[in-house]
């Protein structure tokens, strides 16, 4: 016996897959023997003879031409097979429903908690579902057994996959109002919910819903009626040990997340509220009394030869700029660190902003040091100060507060440092910032 050219090709492709180990047969992917699925759209519940989608899609088989005689008689005897006579009859439904935390959060969703059978349960009222679902954990808290219905219900779920369901349960006690409402519905799996409410509920009982403000209104035989308010905050997650957490993540039945929670930062402390520092307050004030003491360095500004006075009027200043130089400089004058001033010197004040908002006080002084000698003293070399630090494993930055203005100024040369504003001529006592020589003159005094 020699075959045709399918029993070749079937040959050939047996060659090249291998047998499966359970049915005995040659095919890819995983095997659905004894899966209780069906093989055509791997969905449980039903066989592939009697799959509904299999019948829609499957066209109608051609029947082999006859004479117009033989269709006479034979046409009576043909009965096309329907649907329903192959298969048992299945209610249709759907739930399109939310999770928790969608639930709690979007402002037209009804959820909250109720009383079931004298059981809290979480609650869904679900416009969108055509039927009441209760989830089997809840049934079994409310101890309730299901019961098996006539005619299984196929539901469509929001993720578009089908499940079959035949268990119901029936005579549900639930507490709304201090009414009791009886409840039937059927089981299915869920996660997030214990109980959904459906339309077939709210038709009966001509439910108002009112989702702005989360409030649904149900009226009940003899024009009585029940108001319900829906749940405005998100609930609050279950709180569980860390060791508790370890075993639930190790079934693989879960998903954990890494949370990491950062409180409020901490007022800042003042010295007053460290028993040590409060009883030297005067060493840790945030202004010093008074101007800074005589030291062996004061700044002094030397000029090249044949130079005379520099004097430029002010810059342009907005609204706010001027209020902040009016305040800064009162601060100056009350600290001594600048007075007024008859210099035929002047620099013009500009401000730069800080990394906190502020605004800081800049004076030009790029006309007055070009005028100046330069003071030729080494400043360290930043690859030196990182030599320095090899092999350290504590670091501690000390920056001076007011560091400049701890250093006086030659009695001579303080008219140099004379500025130009709107509200007056000032000039400082103090060393400010912006001079060429300061960084030098300043490291010199740390030296010593």
């Amino acid at each position: 016996f020699k075959g045709g050219p399918d029993d070749r090709r079937n040959r050939q492709r047996q060659k090249t897959i291998p047998e499966c180990p359970t049915c005995g047969k040659h095919h890819r992917g995983e095997c659905l023997v004894g899966q209780n699925v069906c093989f055509f759209c791997r969905q449980p519940g039903h066989f592939s003879t009697n799959c509904p989608e299999q019948l829609q899609q499957q066209p109608q088989q051609r029947q082999p031409l006859q004479q117009p005689q033989q269709q006479q008689q034979q046409q009576p005897r043909q009965q096309p097979q329907r649907p329903q006579q192959q298969q048992r009859g299945r209610q249709q439904a759907r739930v399109f429903a939310v999770d928790q935390r969608e639930a709690d959060q979007h402002p037209g969703t009804m959820s909250g908690m109720i009383i079931l059978n004298d059981v809290p349960v979480y609650a869904l009222f679900d416009t969108g579902a055509t039927h009441s679902f209760i989830s089997r954990r809840c049934l079994e808290a409310i101890g309730v057994r299901s019961t098996t219905a006539v005619d299984p219900l196929e539901v469509s779920l929001a993720s578009g996959r089908k499940i079959v369901t035949d268990a119901r349960a029936t005579d549900l006690s639930l507490s709304i109002g201090g009414r009791i409402l009886i409840t039937d519905t059927y089981v299915i799996e869920m996660r997030d919910f214990d109980l959904i409410l459906g339309m077939d509920w709210l038709t009966r009982f001509r439910a108002d819903i009112q989702c702005y403000d989360r409030e649904i209104t149900l009226y009940l035989p003899g024009n009585d009626k029940i108001t319900y308010y829906g749940s405005r905050t998100r609930t609050l997650p279950h709180v569980i040990s860390m060791a508790k957490a370890r075993k639930v993540l190790r079934r693989g039945n879960c998903q954990g997340y890494l949370v990491s929670l950062v409180g409020d930062e901490p007022k800042a402390r003042s010295p007053h509220d460290i028993p040590i520092v409060r009883e030297f307050v005067d060493v840790f004030l945030d202004q010093l009394p008074g101007g800074p003491p005589s030291r062996q360095v004061e700044f002094s500004i030397y000029f090249i030869p044949r130079a005379g006075p520099v004097s430029k009027a002010p810059y342009r200043m907005a609204p706010k700029e001027l209020q902040e130089l009016k305040t800064q400089i009162q601060e100056l004058l009350n600290l001594g660190f600048i007075r007024p001033s008859i210099s035929p010197w002047g620099a013009p004040v500009l401000f730069v902003k800080k990394k906190d908002g502020s605004m800081r006080m800049c004076i030009d002084y790029r006309d007055l040091n070009r005028l100046t000698i330069k003071n030729k003293y080494p400043l360290p070399r930043i690859d030196d100060l990182f030599d320095q630090l090899r092999g350290a494993c504590v670091f501690s930055k000390i920056d001076l507060r007011s560091g400049y203005h701890q250093l006086k100024i030659k009695e001579s040369d303080i008219p140099k440092t004379t500025f130009r504003t709107r509200y007056g001529h000032f000039e400082f006592v103090v060393m400010p910032f912006g001079l060429s020589n300061a960084p030098a003159v300043l490291m010199d005094l740390m030296n010593r």
